[in-house]
């Protein structure tokens, strides 16, 4: 079965393809099209560390030692 071609800086490519060009992990990639993201936006935008995203452990959380109390 042949990988599924999408449309890239007016390109036919694979996500694999892509992924080596870009740097970003084919997963992330597939993953982020499945939810609906754009090519561009799936390729462009890197992922968001976890201190942003709230997720720095439940031991270390603000939120966590805020609700211990």
């Amino acid at each position: 079965m042949k990988p599924k071609k999408y449309n890239y800086q007016g390109r036919q490519m694979s996500i694999a393809d892509i992924a080596s060009e870009t740097g970003q992990p084919a997963s992330r990639i597939r993953m982020r099209l499945n939810r609906g993201w754009s090519m561009n936006d799936a390729v462009s935008k890197k992922k968001m560390p976890p201190a942003i995203l709230g997720r720095v452990g439940k031991r270390r959380s603000y939120w966590a030692k805020k609700y211990k109390e």
